[in-house]
């Protein structure tokens, strides 16, 4: 028998050096590099990431005016306005006939006299600085010596720019109407008309004063330029007159 069987366990000893020595890593390298490897893969999963905070915006501290968000006392609710006045006004035109218009023969012209007007609306009060309704107004010249009459429906609009300014600035405003009507002229003993301004545009604008106030009603006098045309007929106007609110609000 060999000399080696006969001694196995000198053979064992080299054997399991060698199987060690194979086993461990060539360099101190390739542990590092093991090392890490085992740290970099963990048994627990990592973590979700995390996402960023969603932006919190700051918070909207402008505040209204107080005139802007203060409950209205001045003028609120339902509105009842009337209007009385008198001052210049002066017709012109032609009958409402395409064969009659633009003849010298046919033209008609008052000439400026005294003349009065009135206007009736019906609104509301959207705040304490504006104002909207609808309403009619109309007209006469009565010292003319012919019989002269206009009228028509408007849009009725009212403005207090000043309101912020607070005291009696709070009463001043600036009315616009704006519409359509009519406008005749007769001779005193006849229903012909010289006249004729059926489907006629208006318009009227001017200041006023609402400063003087009895229970709900508030009132003062006002200042209109009132301009009425069509095709057939010119009717300038200027107006002086007190008018009356009615506001159910206050």
């Amino acid at each position: 028998m060999p000399a080696f069987l006969r001694g196995p366990s000198r053979f064992v000893a080299p054997l399991f050096a060698v199987l060690v020595l194979a086993a461990a890593p060539a360099t101190a390298d390739e542990a590092k590099r093991t090392v890490a490897l085992v740290v970099a893969k963990p048994d627990a999963k990592p973590d979700a990431p995390v996402k960023p905070d969603a932006p919190v915006s700051a918070p909207d501290t402008k505040e209204n005016p107080a005139w802007d968000s203060a409950r209205a006392v001045h003028r609120s609710g339902f509105v009842v306005g009337l209007a009385l006045g008198s001052g210049v006004v002066a017709f012109s035109g032609y009958p409402n006939d395409a064969r009659k218009v633009g003849l010298e023969r046919y033209y008609t012209e008052t000439g400026a006299s005294v003349g009065g007007v009135f206007s009736l609306w019906f609104g509301g009060a959207l705040s304490d600085w504006f104002t909207f309704g609808v309403g009619f107004t109309g007209g006469s010249m009565p010292l003319s010596e012919q019989k002269v009459s206009s009228g028509g429906l408007i849009f009725h609009v009212e403005a207090y720019p000043l309101f912020t300014l607070g005291s009696r600035w709070r009463d001043i405003g600036v009315m616009f109407n704006a519409g359509t009507g009519s406008a005749t002229v007769m001779p005193k003993d006849s229903e012909t008309k010289l006249v004729d301004g059926g489907g006629a545009s208006l318009v009227g604008i001017g200041p006023f004063y609402e400063g003087f106030k009895l229970w709900k009603i508030k009132g003062g006098p006002f200042v209109e330029g009132s301009y009425m045309w069509s095709d057939t007929v010119r009717r300038p106007a200027l107006f002086f007159g007190w008018r009356s609110s009615l506001y159910t609000g206050i």
